[in-house]
């Protein structure tokens, strides 16, 4: 953006990721020779069960779930209403929203999943 008449240029930019635990934006501006702004958001949701913490990046709803993988393991992508989340090292993910008292349906992305590992449905 520029003010002609006050030859002032401003200037701004922003990014934002999903970085499988928790999302990050980070903005950054200038207006003229003197005014800085800077600003940093992590945004996400935690989650305490029996088998410890796992983190979603998505807000965490009254109704969830944790889906667990049984060999621990890390990095595989299941879709859920809320977005895509991950396995944690332990193989846990947060399904940060379910409908309560109701099936609630996830798709694991097998491409994911690491070679001669097998699924079982349901």
């Amino acid at each position: 953006e520029r003010d002609h008449d006050e030859r002032e240029t401003s200037l701004n930019g922003s990014i934002s990721s999903n970085l499988h635990y928790t999302q990050v934006s980070l903005a950054a501006g200038a207006s003229g020779s003197d005014s800085r702004t800077y600003n940093g958001t992590m945004s996400g949701g935690i989650a305490v069960h029996d088998q410890g913490v796992t983190f979603s990046p998505w807000t965490i709803n009254d109704t969830f779930a944790i889906a667990k993988m049984d060999n621990n393991i890390a990095g595989v992508r299941i879709t859920s209403q809320a977005g895509p989340v991950w396995t944690d090292f332990r193989g846990n993910a947060v399904i940060p929203s379910i409908q309560p008292w109701r099936t609630s349906g996830v798709e694991i992305d097998t491409a994911s999943l690491p070679k001669n590992v097998d699924i079982g449905n349901g």
